[in-house]
């Protein structure tokens, strides 16, 4: 007798028991935060900068600006929202206009506190500088965990027709993987008994 003759109804109630759980634990709705720049840049201005006396101190002068997207990803409200600047910006400007809450703690940093932030929703943190460096973003967190730095970049916008057949494809494919997997198991079944 082999062990999947005797013991295979409780194997597959333990592996089938086991992929449900995992299953769960995967697909369980909770926050996640995701942020990153999708641009800054840095403006010359060809205007003096002269000191309180009138005497010019440089020929020009810079303006930096930078954008910060926050986003929830996930499936359940991100809880009391915390935004960590390095020093406080000259200008901050958060679109679209949420109830914050701002702080500045007593080295010199800065936080913005929202107190929540839907699932797919999203904030933009646009911050300036002028003639001076813009504070670094050094952390970002909520009640669910610390958020993830991701990359952006600019990307052309594809037809929805082409997103629907890629969509299709994959699912396909998908089903076949699962029905290949399904068949080679029946097939290890009847080989083994």
């Amino acid at each position: 007798m082999s062990v999947l003759q005797d013991y295979g109804k409780e194997i597959f109630s333990l592996a089938s028991t086991t992929v449900v759980a995992l299953i769960n634990a995967a697909m369980k709705p909770r926050a996640k935060l995701t942020y990153g720049s999708p641009f800054s840049f840095t403006y010359l201005v060809q205007q003096p900068l002269v000191n309180e006396d009138g005497k010019q101190v440089k020929p020009t002068q810079t303006v930096a600006t930078a954008n910060i997207l926050v986003q929830n990803t996930g499936r359940e409200a991100a809880k009391n929202v915390e935004i960590v600047f390095n020093w406080e910006p000259l200008c901050l400007n958060v679109w679209p206009q949420r109830v914050m809450e701002t702080t500045k703690q007593a080295d010199g940093r800065y936080i913005v506190k929202l107190p929540t932030l839907a699932p797919k929703e999203f904030v933009h943190c646009n911050i300036l500088a002028l003639n001076a460096a813009l504070p670094d973003l050094i952390h970002l967190r909520s009640e669910g965990g610390v958020a993830e730095n991701i990359g952006y970049m600019t990307q052309a916008v594809i037809s929805k027709i082409r997103i629907r057949i890629a969509l299709t494809l994959m699912f396909l494919g998908a089903a076949a993987t699962v029905y290949i997997v399904l068949t080679a198991a029946q097939l290890l079944a009847q080989h083994f008994t």
